[in-house]
């Protein structure tokens, strides 16, 4: 039995320590995600001595090559600089042609990233192979590759012209892989992408595994890791694709690039798992960083995908909606019932005379029903205050991804009317009339702690007012100004102004006021 119950315990110890790979991975990229603007900030100070050094010669031959570094540097960065960059190359490029050709091709790629394709497809078909040696035929390829990839990930574009893109991209591919001044990393990584499109994914992922491992370059273990991740969804491993497209997306992150492929596909991943929140998140830094780099190419692909996570989000909240309103339903029969206990034992306390024994049982029960109804009041209300600024914090943010969205579909949803309006009327009602019926002579006990002239008047005796409302927070134990703007959803300068007002027309000194107030 001992030794049962000794592997029994082992095992829960083991299974407790055991992490899952894939949420230990998540965790590490939002902690990468918080800080990629340090990444960001090291590349402008490696940039900026570039620039440094470019300034202080006049060598065109040098310029050019400082110039074709800080278009790397900021091509997935920022599109606008690399064009900035790429003008410098074309006027230091004179008349060598290798150099006009490299133009070129980075014109290409600002082509696609700014979805002109029909522009980088005009570069690329215009140009004369037969005066390519080996080394811009394989940039050739590339850039064909590129801008096919770029075209069959674009949502926006027709689906047969996506299909049709696709089989010209592996045609490329093989082209790409003949060439004699491929380099070796490209040579392994497409021909490990060629075998697990055929059908061999063992051996295509342990080429793009090594390749990880043994690549130096933190822009090269991004490719691999993408292409693993690709090899992973192909073998039908879900797990391990989502692992490898978070890895991808943490050496995005270092390079850094905001061009962010893969964090694009992990929320897609992630919303098909229904992580929403997580998805949401991850999908609002890819369009944010888009719109910082001007990556337009990305811009519709996560607009959509925005839009879908938004409208899942949106029925989440309908039914948490729903659950929260029966919820306070609920609370509100049993603080109302409670209520009416507390009146009942009250009275009933009243006509008691019978002996010390009896009255101290009464007065315990007593006051045990006060905790109990001060529990259950505050539960309630808090429980109400809090579901209503989640809606009201959710529609903030969903104007917030509206207005950098552009999405026309997003702006007919936020022209329709707001009802936490309504619901803090509600709320307030409910909040009035269970108050009172807890403690009915409140307002006479308030206005017997304030001169005559400064005493409360109601015109709708189940109505509080404002004023009133938050000395009756006070009273249920909610003393700080903050936290009270917050529960009754006004301005902490408010409160803060009716409780000074207040107090400077107590009978008693101002500081005591409230401590008379919490013994009513």
């Amino acid at each position: 039995m001992k030794r049962l119950l000794y592997i029994f315990v082992l095992t829960l110890v083991v299974l407790g320590c055991t992490k899952d790979p894939l949420e230990s991975k998540l965790k590490e990229l939002d902690k990468m995600l918080s800080n990629r603007a340090v990444y960001a900030q090291k590349l402008e100070h490696r940039a900026d001595s570039i620039r440094l050094e470019m300034g202080k010669t006049e060598n065109d031959s040098l310029r050019w090559e400082y110039a074709d570094t800080l278009f790397n540097m900021y091509r997935f960065f920022q599109v606008d600089s690399s064009m900035k960059y790429l003008k410098i190359m074309e006027k230091c490029a004179g008349e060598d042609p290798t150099r006009q050709f490299l133009c070129s091709f980075c014109q290409v790629e600002i082509d696609v990233s700014l979805r002109k394709y029909k522009d980088a497809e005009d570069i690329l078909t215009s140009m004369d192979t037969l005066q390519m040696n080996n080394q811009l035929k394989s940039q050739y390829y590339s850039s064909l590759l590129l801008l096919y990839a770029t075209e069959v990930r674009d949502v926006a574009l027709p689906e047969d012209m996506r299909f049709s893109n696709d089989s010209t991209r592996d045609e490329m591919r093989n082209r790409l892989i003949a060439s004699l001044k491929t380099s070796s990393f490209e040579y392994i990584r497409r021909n490990a992408v060629r075998d697990y499109k055929q059908g061999r994914y063992e051996e295509s992922i342990r080429s793009l595994e090594e390749l990880v491992e043994n690549s130096k370059s933190l822009q090269e273990k991004s490719n691999a890791a993408w292409s693993l991740s690709n090899a992973y969804w192909n073998a039908g491993d879900k797990k391990n694709q989502m692992i490898w497209l978070a890895q991808g997306a943490i050496y995005d992150i270092q390079i850094p690039v905001r061009e962010f492929l893969s964090l694009y596909e992990l929320a897609n991943l992630v919303y098909e798992d229904h992580q929403l929140v997580r998805a949401s998140r991850y999908n609002q830094i890819v369009l944010e960083e888009a719109l910082l780099c001007n990556f337009n190419a990305r811009l519709y692909s996560s607009a959509s995908s925005q839009l879908n996570i938004v409208r899942a989000v949106e029925y989440e909240q309908r039914r948490q909606r729903i659950i929260s309103i029966l919820v306070i339903l609920l609370l509100s029969a049993l603080t109302i019932t409670i209520a009416a206990l507390l009146r009942h034992s009250r009275s009933q306390a009243r006509n008691i005379r019978v002996g010390a024994k009896k009255l101290e049982k009464v007065n315990n029960r007593l006051e045990e029903a006060n905790r109990i109804k001060e529990g259950y009041v505050f539960q309630y209300m808090n429980l109400s205050a809090k579901y209503l600024g989640l809606v009201e914090d959710y529609r903030h943010s969903l104007r917030v991804t509206l207005k950098e969205d552009g999405e026309e579909a997003l702006k007919q949803m936020l022209r329709e009317q707001s009802a936490t309006r309504d619901n803090y009327n509600e709320f307030y009602r409910i909040f009035d009339e269970t108050f009172l019926g807890v403690f009915p002579d409140f307002v006479e006990d308030v206005n017997s702690l304030l001169r005559e002239e400064a005493r409360f008047s109601l015109s709708n005796k189940k109505e509080l007012s404002t004023g009133l409302r938050i000395l009756a927070v006070i009273r249920l134990g909610i003393t700080d100004s903050g936290k009270i703007a917050q529960f009754l959803n006004c301005a902490p300068t408010s409160v803060y102004t009716h409780r000074s007002k207040i107090k400077k027309q107590a009978l008693c000194p101002p500081e005591e006021f409230e401590k008379r107030l919490c013994q009513i």
